[in-house]
């Protein structure tokens, strides 16, 4: 498992195929995503703060970077949809799908093969 980690690795395919080569089952990554609101907020223009300098993923760049390695069942599911939390926040979240590739986290899974 690798929160984040991806998003400020240069070599993002090397550290990859890494992770899947010491890997034993399955592989979990937490990565920030580009289509976000916390992306206008804190990703923009290299980051602000902790976000300075990471790199915020797309889905289809995950597919991409996951493209050729020894994977299936690849999974991806986002929360944080709005962020700073608050009530307004929490309700949102209990109702919004996983599937709806707009939250500012999302986590990817897959069964190393």
């Amino acid at each position: 498992m690798a929160v984040t980690a991806l998003c400020f690795i240069p070599d993002q395919r090397l550290a990859l195929a890494e992770m899947l080569r010491v890997a034993r089952r399955r592989i979990a990554l937490g990565l920030l995503n580009r289509h976000s609101l916390l992306y206008w907020q804190k990703g923009r223009g290299g980051g602000q703060g902790a976000y300075r300098g990471a790199h915020w993923h797309t889905a289809a760049q995950v597919r991409e970077l996951f493209a050729g390695q020894p994977v299936r069942n690849l999974r991806m599911a986002f929360s944080i949809f709005v962020p700073g939390g608050g009530w307004i926040a929490q309700q949102l979240e209990s109702v919004l799908p996983a599937s709806l590739p707009l939250g500012s986290f999302f986590v990817v899974t897959a069964d190393v093969v």
